[in-house]
Protein backbone atom coordinates (compact mmCIF):
# COMPACT_ATOMS: atom_id res chain seq x y z
CA UNK A 1 0.00 0.00 0.00
CA UNK A 2 0.84 3.64 -1.01
CA UNK A 3 0.29 6.88 -1.07
CA UNK A 4 1.21 8.88 -4.47
CA UNK A 5 0.65 12.25 -5.16
CA UNK A 6 -1.38 13.14 -8.33
CA UNK A 7 -1.38 16.32 -10.19
CA UNK A 8 -4.03 17.65 -8.80
CA UNK A 9 -3.20 17.26 -5.36
CA UNK A 10 -5.16 15.06 -4.11
CA UNK A 11 -3.81 11.50 -2.08
CA UNK A 12 -4.79 8.68 -4.02
CA UNK A 13 -4.99 5.10 -2.33
CA UNK A 14 -2.91 2.67 -4.57
CA UNK A 15 -2.94 -1.34 -3.67
CA UNK A 16 -4.13 -2.11 -7.47
CA UNK A 17 -1.32 -3.53 -9.58
CA UNK A 18 2.42 -3.94 -8.72
CA UNK A 19 3.49 -0.81 -11.11
CA UNK A 20 3.54 3.21 -10.28
CA UNK A 21 0.50 4.89 -9.84
CA UNK A 22 0.92 7.34 -12.60
CA UNK A 23 -0.33 9.86 -15.25
CA UNK A 24 -0.18 7.45 -18.19
CA UNK A 25 2.01 7.20 -20.94
CA UNK A 26 3.20 10.41 -22.59
CA UNK A 27 1.44 10.05 -25.69
CA UNK A 28 -1.64 12.22 -27.51
CA UNK A 29 -4.75 10.11 -26.83
CA UNK A 30 -7.75 10.68 -28.37
CA UNK A 31 -11.29 8.88 -28.89
CA UNK A 32 -13.66 8.59 -32.02
CA UNK A 33 -15.43 5.20 -31.77
CA UNK A 34 -16.49 4.85 -28.15
CA UNK A 35 -18.72 7.98 -28.33
CA UNK A 36 -21.27 6.11 -25.73
CA UNK A 37 -18.78 7.57 -22.80
CA UNK A 38 -17.61 10.69 -24.91
CA UNK A 39 -19.26 13.33 -26.67
CA UNK A 40 -17.04 14.28 -29.87
CA UNK A 41 -14.53 17.15 -29.26
CA UNK A 42 -11.75 17.98 -31.44
CA UNK A 43 -9.73 20.27 -28.84
CA UNK A 44 -7.08 19.03 -26.32
CA UNK A 45 -8.10 18.27 -22.92
CA UNK A 46 -5.49 18.48 -20.01
CA UNK A 47 -6.32 16.09 -17.50
CA UNK A 48 -3.85 17.77 -14.84
CA UNK A 49 -6.09 20.97 -15.03
CA UNK A 50 -7.40 21.24 -11.43
CA UNK A 51 -10.56 19.52 -10.33
CA UNK A 52 -12.85 20.87 -7.75
CA UNK A 53 -15.96 19.53 -6.36
CA UNK A 54 -17.82 23.03 -6.54
CA UNK A 55 -17.16 23.09 -10.51
CA UNK A 56 -20.35 20.77 -11.82
CA UNK A 57 -20.89 22.68 -15.16
CA UNK A 58 -22.20 20.51 -17.57
CA UNK A 59 -20.03 20.55 -20.51
CA UNK A 60 -19.47 18.37 -23.54
CA UNK A 61 -15.93 16.83 -22.06
CA UNK A 62 -14.71 13.24 -21.14
CA UNK A 63 -17.54 11.83 -18.70
CA UNK A 64 -14.15 10.62 -16.67
CA UNK A 65 -13.75 14.51 -16.06
CA UNK A 66 -16.73 15.56 -15.07
CA UNK A 67 -17.62 12.72 -12.48
CA UNK A 68 -13.85 13.46 -11.48
CA UNK A 69 -15.26 17.12 -10.58
CA UNK A 70 -17.46 16.51 -7.88
CA UNK A 71 -14.91 14.43 -6.30
CA UNK A 72 -15.46 10.75 -7.78
CA UNK A 73 -12.54 8.62 -8.46
CA UNK A 74 -11.85 7.08 -11.95
CA UNK A 75 -10.63 4.06 -13.38
CA UNK A 76 -10.27 2.54 -17.00
CA UNK A 77 -9.33 -0.96 -18.44
CA UNK A 78 -9.11 -2.46 -21.63
CA UNK A 79 -6.72 -4.72 -23.03
CA UNK A 80 -5.74 -2.57 -26.34
CA UNK A 81 -2.48 -2.88 -27.54
CA UNK A 82 -2.43 -0.15 -30.72
CA UNK A 83 -2.25 2.28 -28.41
CA UNK A 84 -5.54 2.68 -26.74
CA UNK A 85 -9.49 2.82 -27.71
CA UNK A 86 -8.82 6.50 -27.81
CA UNK A 87 -6.54 6.80 -29.97
CA UNK A 88 -8.28 4.62 -33.22
CA UNK A 89 -8.13 5.52 -35.83
CA UNK A 90 -6.71 9.48 -36.06
CA UNK A 91 -8.20 12.08 -33.70
CA UNK A 92 -7.16 14.28 -31.26
CA UNK A 93 -7.82 14.01 -27.71
CA UNK A 94 -6.32 14.61 -24.17
CA UNK A 95 -2.66 14.78 -23.74
CA UNK A 96 -1.64 12.36 -20.19
CA UNK A 97 -4.46 10.36 -18.79
CA UNK A 98 -8.20 8.86 -19.03
CA UNK A 99 -9.00 8.45 -15.34
CA UNK A 100 -7.11 8.14 -12.08
CA UNK A 101 -6.16 4.43 -12.70
CA UNK A 102 -5.60 1.97 -15.29
CA UNK A 103 -5.02 -1.24 -16.69
CA UNK A 104 -2.81 0.63 -18.95
CA UNK A 105 0.77 -0.38 -17.37
CA UNK A 106 -0.24 -4.12 -17.48
CA UNK A 107 -1.56 -4.35 -20.82
CA UNK A 108 1.58 -3.00 -22.40
CA UNK A 109 3.69 -5.27 -19.96
CA UNK A 110 1.53 -8.31 -21.30
CA UNK A 111 2.62 -7.82 -25.13
CA UNK A 112 6.35 -6.75 -24.58
CA UNK A 113 7.37 -10.00 -21.95
CA UNK A 114 7.31 -13.17 -23.59
CA UNK A 115 7.33 -14.95 -20.38
CA UNK A 116 4.02 -13.13 -18.94
CA UNK A 117 2.59 -13.63 -22.48
CA UNK A 118 3.02 -17.47 -22.40
CA UNK A 119 1.89 -17.82 -18.83
CA UNK A 120 -1.46 -15.75 -19.38
CA UNK A 121 -2.62 -17.26 -22.19
CA UNK A 122 -5.95 -19.80 -22.88
CA UNK A 123 -3.42 -22.65 -22.63
CA UNK A 124 -3.16 -22.08 -18.63
CA UNK A 125 -7.22 -20.94 -18.01
CA UNK A 126 -5.99 -17.13 -17.48
CA UNK A 127 -6.86 -15.05 -20.28
CA UNK A 128 -6.63 -10.79 -19.94
CA UNK A 129 -10.20 -10.58 -19.13
CA UNK A 130 -9.45 -12.58 -16.04
CA UNK A 131 -7.21 -9.82 -15.01
CA UNK A 132 -9.34 -6.88 -16.19
CA UNK A 133 -12.23 -8.56 -13.55
CA UNK A 134 -9.81 -8.87 -10.73
CA UNK A 135 -8.55 -5.27 -11.12
CA UNK A 136 -11.88 -3.67 -11.38
CA UNK A 137 -13.16 -5.63 -8.42
CA UNK A 138 -9.89 -4.03 -6.27
CA UNK A 139 -11.19 -0.53 -7.34
CA UNK A 140 -14.40 -1.22 -6.25
CA UNK A 141 -13.42 -2.09 -2.78
CA UNK A 142 -10.84 0.51 -2.97
CA UNK A 143 -11.47 3.76 -0.55
CA UNK A 144 -12.48 2.20 2.42
CA UNK A 145 -10.69 4.03 4.67
CA UNK A 146 -12.57 6.79 6.92
CA UNK A 147 -10.88 10.02 5.65
CA UNK A 148 -10.35 8.34 1.64
CA UNK A 149 -13.64 6.94 1.18
CA UNK A 150 -15.09 7.86 -2.28
CA UNK A 151 -17.75 8.00 -4.82
CA UNK A 152 -16.17 5.78 -7.82
CA UNK A 153 -16.95 5.22 -11.67
CA UNK A 154 -15.49 2.60 -13.45
CA UNK A 155 -15.52 1.39 -16.87
CA UNK A 156 -13.60 -2.03 -17.80
CA UNK A 157 -13.83 -2.10 -22.46
CA UNK A 158 -13.44 -6.13 -22.93
CA UNK A 159 -12.98 -5.96 -26.74
CA UNK A 160 -10.93 -9.26 -27.35
CA UNK A 161 -13.23 -12.11 -25.36
CA UNK A 162 -15.79 -12.26 -28.05
CA UNK A 163 -14.87 -9.30 -30.63
CA UNK A 164 -14.70 -11.81 -33.38
CA UNK A 165 -17.38 -14.96 -32.47
CA UNK A 166 -19.87 -14.62 -30.09
CA UNK A 167 -19.76 -18.07 -28.74
CA UNK A 168 -16.40 -17.20 -27.38
CA UNK A 169 -18.04 -15.26 -24.76
CA UNK A 170 -19.94 -18.17 -22.51
CA UNK A 171 -16.77 -19.42 -21.49
CA UNK A 172 -15.73 -16.48 -19.13
CA UNK A 173 -19.50 -16.80 -17.71
CA UNK A 174 -18.09 -18.38 -14.42
CA UNK A 175 -15.31 -15.29 -14.10
CA UNK A 176 -18.20 -12.56 -14.38
CA UNK A 177 -20.72 -14.82 -11.93
CA UNK A 178 -17.82 -14.39 -9.62
CA UNK A 179 -17.50 -10.46 -10.10
CA UNK A 180 -20.82 -10.29 -9.67
CA UNK A 181 -21.28 -12.48 -6.46
CA UNK A 182 -18.27 -11.59 -4.71
CA UNK A 183 -19.38 -7.35 -5.20
CA UNK A 184 -22.90 -7.89 -4.90
CA UNK A 185 -22.79 -5.69 -1.83
CA UNK A 186 -21.46 -3.04 -3.61
CA UNK A 187 -22.97 -3.85 -7.19
CA UNK A 188 -26.62 -3.12 -5.07
CA UNK A 189 -25.80 -0.22 -4.57
CA UNK A 190 -24.22 1.02 -8.04
CA UNK A 191 -25.48 1.86 -11.54
CA UNK A 192 -24.61 -1.30 -13.39
CA UNK A 193 -24.32 -0.81 -17.35
CA UNK A 194 -23.34 -3.73 -19.66
CA UNK A 195 -22.44 -1.90 -23.35
CA UNK A 196 -21.19 -2.27 -26.45
CA UNK A 197 -19.82 0.30 -29.19
CA UNK A 198 -20.93 -1.95 -31.93
CA UNK A 199 -22.09 -5.34 -32.80
CA UNK A 200 -20.46 -8.21 -34.76
CA UNK A 201 -18.53 -7.20 -38.15
CA UNK A 202 -18.27 -10.63 -39.38
CA UNK A 203 -18.79 -14.20 -38.88
CA UNK A 204 -22.55 -16.28 -39.16
CA UNK A 205 -23.89 -13.61 -36.65
CA UNK A 206 -24.16 -11.19 -39.07
CA UNK A 207 -26.22 -12.96 -41.45
CA UNK A 208 -29.34 -13.25 -39.02
CA UNK A 209 -31.46 -10.50 -38.61
CA UNK A 210 -31.00 -9.73 -35.20
CA UNK A 211 -27.31 -9.96 -36.14
CA UNK A 212 -27.60 -6.92 -38.98
CA UNK A 213 -29.78 -4.89 -36.80
CA UNK A 214 -27.41 -5.13 -34.08
CA UNK A 215 -23.99 -4.51 -36.10
CA UNK A 216 -24.83 -0.49 -35.19
CA UNK A 217 -27.48 -0.50 -32.43
CA UNK A 218 -25.99 -2.57 -29.82
CA UNK A 219 -27.08 -3.58 -26.56
CA UNK A 220 -27.15 -1.45 -24.00
CA UNK A 221 -28.26 -3.06 -20.45
CA UNK A 222 -28.71 -1.07 -17.09
CA UNK A 223 -29.33 -2.48 -13.63
CA UNK A 224 -30.42 0.15 -11.44
CA UNK A 225 -29.41 0.14 -7.97
CA UNK A 226 -31.72 -1.56 -5.44
CA UNK A 227 -33.08 1.06 -3.39
CA UNK A 228 -34.68 2.63 -7.20
CA UNK A 229 -36.09 -0.57 -8.04
CA UNK A 230 -39.29 0.72 -6.22
CA UNK A 231 -39.24 3.50 -8.44
CA UNK A 232 -42.32 3.53 -10.44
CA UNK A 233 -41.92 6.52 -12.59
CA UNK A 234 -38.36 5.93 -13.23
CA UNK A 235 -39.13 2.39 -14.26
CA UNK A 236 -42.09 3.46 -16.45
CA UNK A 237 -39.47 5.90 -18.32
CA UNK A 238 -37.08 3.07 -18.50
CA UNK A 239 -39.60 0.37 -20.12
CA UNK A 240 -40.62 3.36 -22.48
CA UNK A 241 -37.39 4.71 -23.65
CA UNK A 242 -35.82 1.26 -23.86
CA UNK A 243 -38.27 0.98 -27.44
CA UNK A 244 -36.96 3.71 -28.66
CA UNK A 245 -34.41 4.13 -30.91
CA UNK A 246 -31.52 5.96 -28.58
CA UNK A 247 -27.80 7.04 -29.66
CA UNK A 248 -24.75 7.82 -27.85
CA UNK A 249 -25.39 11.27 -27.18
CA UNK A 250 -28.30 9.77 -24.85
CA UNK A 251 -25.55 7.46 -22.90
CA UNK A 252 -24.07 10.60 -22.25
CA UNK A 253 -27.07 12.62 -21.33
CA UNK A 254 -27.37 9.63 -18.83
CA UNK A 255 -24.24 9.38 -17.06
CA UNK A 256 -24.47 12.90 -16.61
CA UNK A 257 -27.96 12.64 -15.26
CA UNK A 258 -26.87 10.27 -13.10
CA UNK A 259 -23.90 12.87 -12.02
CA UNK A 260 -25.96 15.45 -11.60
CA UNK A 261 -28.66 13.63 -9.22
CA UNK A 262 -25.80 12.61 -7.00
CA UNK A 263 -24.50 16.67 -6.85
CA UNK A 264 -27.98 17.55 -5.92
CA UNK A 265 -29.19 14.42 -3.82
CA UNK A 266 -32.25 13.92 -5.78
CA UNK A 267 -33.13 10.67 -6.43
CA UNK A 268 -36.69 10.85 -6.41
CA UNK A 269 -37.38 13.52 -9.48
CA UNK A 270 -37.63 11.89 -12.51
CA UNK A 271 -39.78 14.20 -14.52
CA UNK A 272 -38.93 16.14 -17.42
CA UNK A 273 -35.89 18.31 -16.59
CA UNK A 274 -33.07 19.55 -19.28
CA UNK A 275 -29.77 17.67 -18.72
CA UNK A 276 -27.50 20.10 -19.97
CA UNK A 277 -28.66 23.64 -18.22
CA UNK A 278 -25.54 25.59 -18.71
CA UNK A 279 -25.23 24.27 -21.99
CA UNK A 280 -26.78 23.79 -25.50
CA UNK A 281 -27.50 20.30 -26.46
CA UNK A 282 -27.25 20.60 -30.24
CA UNK A 283 -27.50 16.51 -30.14
CA UNK A 284 -31.41 16.68 -28.62
CA UNK A 285 -29.67 14.34 -26.06
CA UNK A 286 -31.45 12.73 -23.76
CA UNK A 287 -31.29 10.97 -20.53
CA UNK A 288 -32.56 7.42 -20.29
CA UNK A 289 -34.05 7.89 -17.01
CA UNK A 290 -36.96 10.58 -17.90
CA UNK A 291 -39.42 10.53 -20.62
CA UNK A 292 -38.56 12.01 -23.63
CA UNK A 293 -40.63 15.43 -24.32
CA UNK A 294 -39.59 15.51 -28.23
CA UNK A 295 -41.71 12.01 -28.64
CA UNK A 296 -43.89 10.56 -26.38
CA UNK A 297 -45.60 14.36 -24.97
CA UNK A 298 -45.58 15.53 -28.54
CA UNK A 299 -47.77 12.65 -30.36
CA UNK A 300 -50.00 12.93 -27.49
CA UNK A 301 -50.40 16.83 -27.80
CA UNK A 302 -51.27 16.03 -31.40
CA UNK A 303 -53.66 13.20 -30.46
CA UNK A 304 -55.93 15.61 -28.20
CA UNK A 305 -56.39 18.32 -30.83
CA UNK A 306 -57.03 15.67 -33.59
CA UNK A 307 -60.00 15.05 -30.76
CA UNK A 308 -60.46 19.30 -30.53
CA UNK A 309 -60.19 19.79 -34.33
CA UNK A 310 -62.77 16.88 -35.15
CA UNK A 311 -65.19 17.86 -32.40
CA UNK A 312 -64.95 21.85 -34.37
CA UNK A 313 -65.60 20.35 -37.58
CA UNK A 314 -68.62 18.60 -36.89
CA UNK A 315 -69.49 22.19 -35.45
CA UNK A 316 -70.10 20.16 -31.88
CA UNK A 317 -67.61 22.49 -29.58
CA UNK A 318 -70.10 24.62 -27.88
CA UNK A 319 -71.80 21.45 -26.33
CA UNK A 320 -68.37 19.48 -25.94
CA UNK A 321 -65.21 20.87 -23.51
CA UNK A 322 -62.33 20.97 -25.63
CA UNK A 323 -59.57 18.59 -24.22
CA UNK A 324 -56.28 19.34 -23.10
CA UNK A 325 -53.70 16.30 -22.20
CA UNK A 326 -53.70 15.21 -18.72
CA UNK A 327 -50.75 12.25 -19.28
CA UNK A 328 -49.48 9.54 -21.78
CA UNK A 329 -50.06 6.32 -21.19
CA UNK A 330 -47.52 4.51 -23.48
CA UNK A 331 -45.73 4.87 -26.63
CA UNK A 332 -44.91 1.95 -29.40
CA UNK A 333 -42.59 2.62 -32.71
CA UNK A 334 -43.28 0.26 -35.25
CA UNK A 335 -39.91 -1.12 -36.82
CA UNK A 336 -38.28 -0.39 -38.75
CA UNK A 337 -38.74 3.00 -37.43
CA UNK A 338 -36.55 4.57 -40.10
CA UNK A 339 -38.88 3.27 -42.79
CA UNK A 340 -42.78 3.43 -41.10
CA UNK A 341 -42.24 6.32 -38.94
CA UNK A 342 -45.34 5.23 -37.32
CA UNK A 343 -46.42 5.28 -33.95
CA UNK A 344 -48.67 4.15 -32.09
CA UNK A 345 -49.97 7.00 -29.15
CA UNK A 346 -52.11 6.04 -25.77
CA UNK A 347 -53.01 9.07 -23.59
CA UNK A 348 -55.33 10.41 -21.03
CA UNK A 349 -57.20 13.84 -21.74
CA UNK A 350 -58.96 16.12 -19.29
CA UNK A 351 -61.84 16.29 -18.05
CA UNK A 352 -63.39 13.65 -18.52
CA UNK A 353 -60.31 11.49 -18.35
CA UNK A 354 -60.50 9.37 -21.19
CA UNK A 355 -58.12 7.03 -22.65
CA UNK A 356 -57.69 7.60 -25.99
CA UNK A 357 -55.56 6.00 -28.74
CA UNK A 358 -54.76 6.58 -32.14
CA UNK A 359 -51.46 5.64 -34.81
CA UNK A 360 -49.47 8.77 -36.24
CA UNK A 361 -47.46 8.95 -38.66
CA UNK A 362 -44.35 11.40 -38.64
CA UNK A 363 -43.35 13.31 -41.91
CA UNK A 364 -40.51 15.20 -43.41
CA UNK A 365 -39.55 18.23 -40.94
CA UNK A 366 -41.35 16.76 -37.95
CA UNK A 367 -45.08 16.99 -39.51
CA UNK A 368 -47.24 15.01 -37.54
CA UNK A 369 -50.58 13.41 -39.18
CA UNK A 370 -52.89 11.45 -37.98
CA UNK A 371 -52.60 7.43 -39.11
CA UNK A 372 -55.86 5.56 -38.13
CA UNK A 373 -58.92 6.25 -36.05
CA UNK A 374 -59.47 7.32 -32.63
CA UNK A 375 -60.07 4.73 -30.16
CA UNK A 376 -61.71 5.52 -26.78
CA UNK A 377 -60.46 3.01 -24.16
CA UNK A 378 -62.65 3.18 -21.60
CA UNK A 379 -66.29 3.66 -20.73
CA UNK A 380 -67.32 7.56 -21.83
CA UNK A 381 -70.40 6.85 -19.49
CA UNK A 382 -73.08 9.51 -19.70
CA UNK A 383 -70.64 12.07 -20.26
CA UNK A 384 -71.39 12.24 -23.74
CA UNK A 385 -75.38 12.84 -23.37
CA UNK A 386 -75.59 16.62 -24.81
CA UNK A 387 -74.76 15.07 -27.86
CA UNK A 388 -76.50 11.60 -27.63
CA UNK A 389 -79.36 12.06 -29.84
CA UNK A 390 -77.25 14.99 -32.41
CA UNK A 391 -74.16 13.71 -33.16
CA UNK A 392 -74.10 9.83 -31.84
CA UNK A 393 -71.15 9.03 -33.84
CA UNK A 394 -68.60 11.65 -31.69
CA UNK A 395 -70.04 10.21 -28.50
CA UNK A 396 -66.58 8.70 -27.31
CA UNK A 397 -64.70 11.88 -27.87
CA UNK A 398 -67.05 14.75 -26.27
CA UNK A 399 -67.15 15.21 -22.75
CA UNK A 400 -70.49 17.96 -22.07
CA UNK A 401 -70.03 20.82 -20.47
CA UNK A 402 -70.49 21.10 -17.03
CA UNK A 403 -70.64 16.98 -16.97
CA UNK A 404 -67.38 16.30 -15.27
CA UNK A 405 -68.79 12.56 -14.63
CA UNK A 406 -66.50 10.09 -14.94
CA UNK A 407 -67.58 6.20 -14.73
Amino acid sequence: MEIFKKNENAEVECDFVRVECFDAQNKTIDQTLHTQIVETTQSVIDPSEKITPTNTQLSPKLIFREFERIGYKTFYSEEYIEGSTFTYPKCKGFKNREAHHLFRPFVSSHHKESVLKNYMSTQNCFEMHKAQLDYHAKFMRAYKRKYLEKPKFGLTWVGALAHDDTNALFHADEDFEKLFKSNADVLSNSFVIFMSDHGMRVGATLQTELGQREQKNPMFLMILPKWLRDNQQLLQNLRINSRKLLTQFDVHATLLDIMNMTITNEFNDFTERPIFPNSSNPNNATSFLRPDPNIEKGLAEFGVEEINKILEKNKIPRKCDRLKLKNVEKTIVYLPANQTNLYMTTFIAEPGLGHFKMAVRVGEGGTLRRASGIERLNSFGIQPRCIEKSHPDFRHLCHCNGRGFLL
